[in-house]
């Protein structure tokens, strides 16, 4: 996978929104970037790239993300300190902001996989305050499900 693959995709998804995304490229791109531990992340890296686009276009007006995940690999001191700052488990991989004061909160997962106990009571007390709270498996379904919700 090229950087310049996922830019491609990311810019034609963009010009095209709200259409659905192709999902078996957005899958396909991500799979191209590698396995290994952090399957998450490389949708989380697709998706991303896209929202950017979005951004650029006026779609989105902001998002960002927390990658958890990559918290656990650092050493104690660094945990402690983004902690402090303010991070929390079972907050969800993306916040997105969209024109008109909506926000939606997304949880990506790996193909299989389920969300933690942090994360289920996040989804229910977002929810329950009226925020659209999206859980999917894999880069692929997230943007197509995030489509929907324009």
């Amino acid at each position: 996978m090229t950087l310049a693959n996922l830019n491609r995709f990311a810019t034609a998804t963009a010009e095209a929104w709200p259409s659905p995304p192709d999902a078996d490229e957005a899958d396909r791109i991500a799979v191209s970037m590698g396995g290994g531990r952090h399957r998450e992340w490389r949708d989380q890296v697709v998706v991303a790239a896209v929202l950017r686009a979005l951004k650029e276009r006026g779609s989105v007006a902001s998002f960002t993300s927390t990658l958890g995940e990559l918290i656990g690999e650092l050493p104690p001191q660094r945990q402690l300190r983004i902690i402090m700052a303010g991070y929390e488990a079972g907050v969800a991989d993306l916040i997105v902001s969209l024109p008109g004061g909506r926000c939606i909160h997304g949880e990506i997962k790996s193909r299989g996989g389920r969300l933690s106990a942090a994360q289920k009571r996040e989804r229910e007390r977002l929810q329950a305050a009226g925020h659209t709270y999206i859980t999917a498996q894999g880069a692929g379904a997230f943007l197509v499900a995030l489509a929907g919700e324009w």
